[in-house]
């Protein structure tokens, strides 16, 4: 009998882990009940966009371990949502070839995206809702990889290019007219892998 009462106080401390992917005050915060990791960055570029049902916030950043990164966090009007999947409307976002969920850990979502110029992106997405889609892209294989395993991040040589180039992903008006990535609420979700 003890047991049972033990088992729902887990369960509810388990529902109450919660999962962070933000970028405020020139640091990245990740953080679920896995991990939890706070990269320096330094601010390069900022921008915003409103296409109507969708508000993206855009901030490239140059990391504490010498990566140029990009954080992106878009948020969709009230009575909106995000149609399919993350795989999915990641691979319009991005314009991609292919996208592969690598893990997901408590809303904390692993992507590697190939682009149809055959380069790599690596993204942690903060999955769970249909509401908003929170993404951090840029890292190499090596400190992506580390992420994963909750590992040491090492430093990068890269090349630098304009901060604004690193911005990859291609949010449009053809995706929210013709209906690729949102729905009205209420309507059923479609499952697309």
């Amino acid at each position: 009998m003890k047991s049972i009462p033990l088992y729902f106080f887990s369960l509810l401390l388990l529902g109450c882990s919660s999962t962070s992917l933000v970028y405020k005050d020139e640091i990245l915060h990740i953080k679920n009940s896995y991990t939890k990791q706070y990269l320096k960055g330094k601010t390069l570029f900022t921008d915003q966009a409103n296409y109507g049902t969708i508000f993206i916030d855009q901030k490239v950043f140059q990391s504490s371990h010498n990566e140029i990164l990009v954080y992106e966090h878009a948020t969709l009007d009230t009575g909106y949502n995000f149609k399919y999947n993350y795989s999915y409307t990641l691979s319009h976002i991005f314009n991609a070839k292919k996208v592969k969920s690598i893990k997901n850990r408590e809303g904390l979502g692993f992507y590697r995206i190939h682009l149809k110029n055959d380069a790599y992106i690596y993204a942690l997405v903060k999955t769970g809702t249909k509401r908003s889609l929170t993404m951090v892209y840029g890292f190499c294989e090596e400190n992506f990889n580390a992420l994963l395993h909750d590992a040491p991040l090492r430093n990068q040589n890269i090349n630098f290019k304009s901060a604004h180039d690193h911005i990859t992903s291609q949010w449009n008006m053809q995706l929210i007219i013709t209906g690729t990535l949102l729905e009205k609420k209420g309507r059923k979700f479609h499952h697309r892998e």
